[in-house]
């Protein structure tokens, strides 16, 4: 027995040692991202709010919200729409001005105030995103940090299963931590006191993180596919309604979602972007341990009919395990007293690496310096940790800061002019930067007085350049890619849409290239700053997460010598059978 915990405490210590700052990163922003939409809401004064007396957040309109976004930034296409967490929190609705540029509207819900815009990049996104994949993401550097991360999660539960398993009675670590000893002593009470408290959400938390690795590979090996439940319009049902269609009420249609699902409580509406798209209410139901997509009704955007419900109870196993990952990860499933316990935890859990890398280091750093060549260990342990540490401070300048950034970039919309195709009153703008020498390379076409219901569009400009086919199906505008300044002269743009019925409807407009007057310009507000207090809160954290990591560094190559030591290796034994 003696022989077998000396073997696993022997590989839970070479984890430790050799991963340990790799898994404090993912332990620390993991901690604190369970609490990140309150980091969020303290750093930006413009995501709080004053509940006016009878005040009641869940009673928002789901309507008024969205004409007050729609009349506040009316180039914007509206994706989705968020209630508030809380009395005191702002409503959010997510908004795109085209590929690439996703911004948020805060909205007070009781006044329908519009606060203004963010960017989707701030601290509980950071954390998030560092969290899950260490800011590495396939469109900066080809592959997906999950790679990364999600072994990471196997090491932390099988670091924390052998460490427990490398002492006899591992009960009494509880309450026993002996003071007025030696600093090795506390310090290796210490590090099993926070062992064992954290053991059993430990050990969820490292399980769901591996769960999250297989999922991408079942994802990618197509093994498995994911019944989303998501509901579409077909073909035959878009062709028998009216071609341009009538404006949602959302009110009208959360409403109808609220009786075929009495038990959910709205706190997600998706609004269809695509032609066959349907209207989408997410929020919490009756199912337990569930996130809020498990929960859905699909509503017809045209009628307002009920076109399916998704309760989180009814589930098949496998699907209802996808939606119960997340609330058990990030701790969720029970409010505010889970999120603490989680929070307590994952502090326990870093907590546990760092007095483990302290004890390492008093028990071997200081017994003999290692021989030369066994230099090599540290290296082999150092490099990969500091090289995914690197590739995540450059994903997030990379993705994270030049998402946030070029939302701050003057935009403007240019209205070249407006006509009417078929039943539809279209509206042609140009994008364009005010500060380049050349316009935008999009058009953007807007349809006025409702969802179009349309089968495609297309346009060409001049005779020969034709531009890519737009995407037909949004449900403000349709953005063509190519060269918008590509014929000079007296040039035009023709615009083809097709109906359901099969018909074509082809307008041509003007394009007039040196058209510029004030009158024709739209100017799309720049988001503002990250706020101060936002700033604060990410660069305190990161140098909390970087603390260690000169401690770890040094710590490598001052007790290299352990991964060859017989000495050392038997002083370990010694050590722990003393302690048992």
């Amino acid at each position: 027995m003696q022989h077998t915990r000396r073997v696993l405490y022997k590989v839970h210590a070479w984890i430790g040692l050799n991963l340990g700052l790799l898994l404090f990163c993912v332990c620390f922003s993991g901690t604190v991202s369970v609490f990140g939409p309150e980091l969020e809401w303290l750093g930006d004064p413009d995501m709080r709010v004053e509940q006016p007396v009878g005040g009641d957040p869940a009673a928002m309109s789901w309507q008024r919200m969205h004409d007050a976004v729609s009349a506040a930034y009316p180039d914007a296409l509206i994706l989705r729409l968020y209630g508030p967490r809380g009395p005191s929190w702002v409503a959010q609705a997510v908004v795109t001005y085209g590929r690439g540029d996703l911004r948020r509207v805060l909205v007070n819900p009781y006044t329908m105030q519009v606060a203004g815009q963010r960017s989707t990049f701030g601290p509980q996104s950071f954390l998030r995103i560092l969290h899950k994949q260490f800011y590495i993401v396939p469109t900066v550097l080809g592959w997906h940090g999950i790679l990364v991360v999600g072994p990471l999660g196997l090491a932390m539960l099988v670091t924390v299963v052998l460490g427990l398993c490398s002492y006899s009675r591992p009960w009494r670590s509880l309450f026993s931590i002996r003071f007025g000893r030696s600093g090795r002593v506390l310090w290796s009470d210490l590090h099993r006191a926070a062992g064992v408290w954290a053991l059993l959400v430990g050990l969820l938390l490292s399980g769901t993180g591996v769960w999250y690795l297989v999922e991408y590979g079942l994802d990618k090996a197509g093994v498995v596919e994911e019944d989303t439940g998501k509901v579409a319009m077909t073909r035959e049902m878009l062709r028998r309604l009216p071609l341009s269609g009538v404006p949602f009420d959302l009110d009208g249609a959360a409403a109808r979602a609220r009786s075929a699902f009495p038990e959910l409580k709205i706190q997600i509406v998706a609004l269809p972007i695509l032609g066959d798209d349907v209207l989408a209410f997410h929020g919490d139901g009756d199912a337990w341990v569930v996130r809020s997509r498990a929960n859905q009704v699909f509503v017809n955007p045209f009628t307002g009919a009920v076109m399916g419900v998704r309760r989180g109870q009814d589930l098949p196993g496998f699907d209802r395990w996808i939606e119960t990952a997340d609330p058990l990860h990030f701790g969720t499933l029970g409010g505010t007293s889970t999120r603490v316990i989680w929070l307590v935890t994952g502090l326990l859990l870093c907590g546990g690496i760092v007095t483990g890398l302290v004890t390492f280091w008093l028990r071997f750093g200081q017994r003999g310096d290692a021989a030369p060549r066994r230099h090599l260990w540290a290296w082999l342990a150092v490099v990969p940790s500091i090289a995914v540490i690197a590739a995540s401070i450059h994903g997030t300048f990379a993705f994270g800061l030049q998402l946030h950034d070029q939302t701050q970039i003057p935009k403007a919309m240019e209205r070249l002019g407006a006509t009417k195709a078929g039943p539809w009153q279209v509206t042609m703008y140009r994008d364009w930067l005010p500060i380049a020498a050349a316009p935008g390379k999009e058009l953007q076409i807007l349809f006025s007085g409702g969802r179009p219901n349309v089968a495609g569009v297309s346009a060409r400009i001049g005779p020969e350049s034709a531009l890519a086919d737009m995407q037909p199906f949004r449900l403000r505008g349709n953005r063509a890619s190519g060269n918008a300044d590509a014929c000079t002269g007296d040039c035009y743009v023709d615009i083809a849409i097709e109906d359901r019925s099969g018909i074509r409807h082809t307008v041509r407009m003007p394009f007039p290239i040196p058209a510029r007057s004030v009158d024709a310009v739209r100017l799309i507000p720049p988001v503002p700053r990250l706020p101060a207090g936002a700033v604060a809160i990410v660069l305190a954290f990161a140098c909390l997460l970087l603390l260690p990591a000169g401690g770890w560094i040094y710590l490598q190559f001052r007790t290299s010598g352990y991964n060859g030591s017989r000495r050392r290796e038997v002083s370990a034994a010694h050590s722990i059978s003393s302690n048992s």
